[in-house]
């Protein structure tokens, strides 16, 4: 009995196998090894506070917005597109996006509260806030503009009281002009008066 001894080649890294001849009859064979797997691994369970989370996948399974195996795609395709592209307009190219508190999650491995409600699946990426209002029929694009135009001139929520119309968005007033991106089917917009703001602890409804 012959055996042979493989080393690791310094340039592919194969693993160290060992190999044995018993006799011409028996030819010896190199062990398959397998190929790589793409796994999206959730490491984060606690927060900055120290309180428990679970995966983004795992919460929106349990919300039943699409099993955690779709999720993960999801949340792999947008992780993929935005480390190959440089250029924004990849953005486009996402038939899905996963949404979180209104803000799109472009990478894998998220982690959220195990009560987290406020998640949403919605085709595309976020759209201006002007346009979405033109969609809903709440006003024009460009009243849309000049109202947010309007409330960028103010550093404070307090000064706002002397508009006439103030846009919330999530409860709260839009101050970063006219260049703001939402999610595309985003429902929760208002146009109030700056001295009628909305509860804060008005819970979101759809």
């Amino acid at each position: 009995t012959r055996h042979r001894l493989w080393r690791p080649n310094a340039n592919n890294m194969t693993c160290r196998i060992m190999m044995a001849s018993y006799g011409s009859s028996a030819p010896t064979q190199r062990p398959r090894i397998p190929a790589e797997t793409n796994i999206i691994e959730h490491t984060s369970k606690y927060d900055d506070q120290g309180k428990q989370q679970v995966s983004l996948a795992t919460r929106i399974a349990e919300l039943g917005l699409c099993s955690s195996g779709k999720a993960n795609g999801i949340l792999k395709n947008a992780h993929d597109l935005k480390m190959y592209n440089n250029d924004s307009k990849y953005l486009k190219e996402l038939k899905e996006v996963i949404y979180v508190r209104g803000e799109p999650i472009l990478h894998t491995g998220g982690a959220v509260s195990p009560d987290e409600m406020d998640i949403q699946i919605q085709s595309g990426m976020p759209i201006r806030l002007s346009k979405r209002l033109s969609e809903l029929g709440m006003c024009s694009r460009r009243e849309a503009a000049e109202i947010l135009k309007a409330s960028e001139c103010f550093n404070d929520v307090d000064s706002l009281k002397s508009l006439k119309e103030v846009i919330y968005l999530r409860g709260k007033p839009v101050m970063d002009g006219a260049a703001v991106k939402i999610p595309p089917q985003e429902k929760h917009i208002e146009i109030r008066s700056g001295d009628d703001p909305p509860d804060e602890n008005e819970e979101l409804k759809e």
